[in-house]
Parts: C-alpha cells; sequence; structure tokens
C-alpha cells in the first residue's frame, strides 16, 4: 500500500471528508511555485492539444535545470512508468532490491515474472546478470547514502554483473543535491540508469510527471515501449514552468529542512525517532501506542499517516509522517496526544 490513499480512507468511511490532512504522501506542501501557478488557468484553453511527442519543451527544461543533454532524458508517467520501462526493456533475469525500499521496485518485478531478491549490503549482493535498485534518499528511512558508499555498491554491481538503477525521486529536497546526483554520469554510462520524479519536491503529484536518465544504448529501447502521448499536454507545460521557477523552490527547501527539523523536535516526547533523516519524512516508532492503533486513531481525527509496517527491511512497527506546514504539524500533535488519551 502507498502513501497519499485519502480517497480509500474516505470511500472505506471513517475518514472526514472535509478539513483532513495528509502526511501520508510525501509531496512538498508549498506548491510548484508562482510561474506554474499563473500557467495553469491558461491550460484550460490548451486541453484540445495532443502533447508534443518529443516534449521538447520539458526535456529542454530538465536539461538546463539537472545540467543533462535532453535527449539522455525519456520523460514518463511518474518515476513508476520508468520503472516498469526499465524491467520490460531489460528483460532481466532477477530483480536485487536494498531494503528498506519503495514496494514498488518488487512490485513491478513479480508482475513481470521477474525473480524478486533483497540485500542490505553491498557486501551481501550476490552474482548477476541482473538489476539493482537502490533509492537515495531511501524511503521510507530518509537517509542519504554517503558517498563512499555508493562509489561500492557500483563498483560490486558492475564486478558482479549488474545493472544499477538508482532513485533519486527524493534528492532534491537535500541542499548538496547536484554533488550526490549520479544523473551525469547515468547519462553516459551503460550500467547505471537513474529514475527522477517531478512529483514530490515540486508538489505536483497528481499530475503523473518523471522522467528516466540512461545511456544511448538504452533510451531507443524505453521510447518504444511507452503509448503515445503517455504524459499529458498539461503535465508538461507545468513541470517545465516549475523547473524555471528555482529562486522559488530554493525557499522551498529551506523552509521543509526547518519544518522538518522542528516536527522532529516536537515528536521527541511521543515517539522515537528511527533514523536522522535528509528527505522530507521522519521514520518513527511510537511510544506508549501501538501503530495500528495510532494510525487508526489518527485517521478518527482526520489525520493520515503511513503505517511503514508493509515496508520489507524494517525490524520494529514504525510510521512514516511527511514534512509539511506547521498548521499542519500542529493538527499531528493534537490528534496524536487526543488517540493516545483515549487508548488509556
Amino acid at each position: 500500500m502507498h502513501g497519499g490513499q485519502w480517497y480509500q480512507a474516505i470511500y472505506e468511511g471513517g475518514f472526514r471528508r472535509e478539513g483532513w490532512v495528509d502526511l501520508s504522501s510525501s509531496i512538498s506542501p508549498y506548491g510548484p511555485g508562482p510561474r506554474a501557478r499563473r500557467l495553469w488557468p491558461g491550460l484550460i484553453d490548451q486541453l484540445d492539444r495532443y502533447p508534443d511527442p518529443e516534449y521538447h519543451g520539458l526535456t529542454a527544461a530538465i536539461g538546463t535545470h539537472f545540467g543533462l543533454d535532453p535527449d539522455s532524458v525519456v520523460v514518463t508517467a511518474g518515476a513508476t512508468e520508468g520503472i516498469d520501462l526499465i524491467y520490460r526493456a531489460l528483460k532481466p533475469r532477477q530483480v536485487a532490491v536494498v531494503i528498506p525500499a519503495f514496494a514498488e521496485y518488487a512490485e513491478r518485478a513479480r508482475a513481470l515474472g521477474i525473480a524478486v531478491s533483497t540485500v542490505t549490503s553491498p557486501q551481501r549482493l550476490g552474482a548477476g546478470p541482473g538489476i539493482l535498485v537502490l533509492a537515495n534518499p531511501i524511503n521510507p528511512t530518509g537517509q542519504v547514502w554517503p558517498r563512499a558508499e555508493m562509489r561500492k555498491w557500483r563498483e560490486v554491481a558492475h564486478r558482479q554483473g549488474w545493472r544499477w538503477v538508482v532513485d533519486e525521486a527524493f534528492l532534491e529536497f537535500l541542499p548538496d543535491w547536484r554533488e550526490r546526483s549520479m544523473m551525469a554520469t547515468a547519462a553516459t554510462a551503460d550500467d547505471l540508469i537513474v529514475l527522477q520524479s517531478l512529483t514530490k519536491f515540486y508538489g505536483l503529484a497528481a499530475l503523473r510527471l518523471g522522467f528516466v536518465v540512461a545511456a544511448a544504448s538504452l533510451r531507443p529501447s524505453l521510447r518504444r515501449l511507452q503509448v503515445p502521448w503517455q504524459v499529458s499536454w498539461a503535465a508538461a507545460q507545468m513541470g517545465a514552468a516549475a523547473l524555471a521557477d528555482q529562486p522559488y523552490f530554493a525557499e522551498t527547501r529551506r523552509r521543509l529542512i526547518a519544518d522538518r527539523a522542528t516536527l522532529a523536535s516536537q515528536l521527541e516526547s511521543r515517539a522515537r525517532i528511527i533514523y536522522p533523516a535528509a528527505a522530507n519524512f521522519l521514520l518513527v516508532q511510537p511510544q506508549g501506542i501501538s501503530v495500528p492503533r495510532l494510525v487508526e486513531g489518527l485517521k478518527g481525527e482526520g489525520v493520515l499517516v503511513r503505517d511503514a509496517r508493509s515496508f520489507a527491511g524494517l525490524s520494529q512497527p514504525t510510521v512514516r509522517i511527511a514534512v509539511k506546514r506547521a498548521r499542519d504539524h500542529e493538527r499531528l500533535l493534537s490528534a496524536w496526544d487526543a488517540v493516545v488519551t483515549r487508548c488509556r
């Protein structure tokens, strides 16, 4: 189960239709920025257009911001489509997932009949060939991999015959993301592919927008497998506008880092923070109440958090809480205290 399941909570009952707070999905609460906001109303008059099948405007904006040749970019309907395309293009015999991890890496592989294994360190990686999938930062812990450890993963993967896929969906929340990103390397290296999302940091989750960075040897196979116009005209236009608003997003990053520190401090008396997070979410172990009772109790108060027990590789029952605005955190803390009081 993914975060952001507000609609399911409403349809199943027990969740308010108005005034709810979603802290289960790690999307920036500050939105896509002023350029995209100004653009949005005018898009209603452009909905009779098919998208540019090559997405020239969007790939140019991606290239400018990320320092890439636009041709090295394959636009996707979110990073999830990128995962599926990579598996179908490469047809691996096996996929190894570095855990803890987003469930979709394994689920898409199994849906395609690919064997899946899990691994926790480079030293435990078995023999390839296959695809090794790793997220940086890690979802759900929020940890960022040290540079030396990333180099080790790549060395071992190459030596053991694995092609390495790195998911950087949450990397732009870090102030030093440019130094940590592997996109420039992936544009020319046959053994490395990078997944990126434009939905999380840029607040565009409803539009489903991401991309894959891959070497020239792989890109034609990825594009051949895509259905025509898989990303809408509106999504492509909004993505390009958001990418052009970097001063706004520099401020967004600064605010979210401060918001995360404040939320961590506020949670200290209520939960144990499992890892020092670098992304825009916290993984915590509630104190004095079980995870199921807390999650369901908060839902009754109109607050969604992510039950993290479904993530493979976590040894303790935890919840993942997205970093949002101060008022959202206040709702969480008030609801949390009310639930704990009722459960005593």
